[in-house]
C-alpha cells in the first residue's frame, strides 16, 4: 500500500527518478526496483523519498496521505474535501456546477414532454 502510494505520488507530482535520487539519497536504480516491486525499501528510505518529493513539489506529502486514507477508509466525500488543495476545490466546484446544470436541463426537458395528470384532465 505504501509502495503504491509513493509511486503514484511521484507520478502525480511529475517527479523524475533522477530528481528523487538526488534529493532523497536513494539511488535511482534502487527506487526503480522498489516501484516495480522487485526490491524492498526500509521505512527510513521511504520517508526520505517522501520528504524529497515534498521539497521538489510542495503538497506531495498531502497527496501521499490522501492516497493512504483513500485506500484505508474509502472515498468519504468530507475527507476528500478536507485534503483537497485550492486548485482541486475549484475544479470540484466547476464539475458540481456542470452536473447541476445538466440535471436541471434534463428535468426541465422531461417536464416539458410529460404533461401532468392535472393538465391532461383539464383538456
Amino acid at each position: 500500500m505504501i509502495r503504491e502510494a509513493l509511486s503514484k505520488t511521484q507520478d502525480y507530482c511529475r517527479i523524475k527518478g533522477t530528481q528523487l535520487a538526488e534529493e532523497s539519497g536513494v539511488s535511482q536504480q534502487h527506487w526503480s526496483e522498489y516501484r516495480n516491486g522487485k526490491a524492498d525499501v526500509v521505512t527510513v528510505k521511504a520517508a526520505a523519498a517522501l520528504e524529497a518529493m515534498e521539497r521538489i513539489h510542495p503538497g506531495a506529502i498531502r497527496h501521499f496521505c490522501y492516497l493512504l486514507m483513500s485506500q484505508s477508509i474509502g472515498s468519504d466525500l468530507e475527507t476528500l474535501i478536507e485534503v483537497a488543495d485550492l486548485e482541486e476545490l475549484e475544479e470540484a466546484f466547476g464539475l458540481i456546477g456542470k452536473r447541476i446544470f445538466a440535471k436541471n436541463s434534463a428535468d426541465s426537458d422531461l417536464s416539458k414532454r410529460v404533461k401532468s395528470p392535472v393538465a391532461l384532465k383539464s383538456k
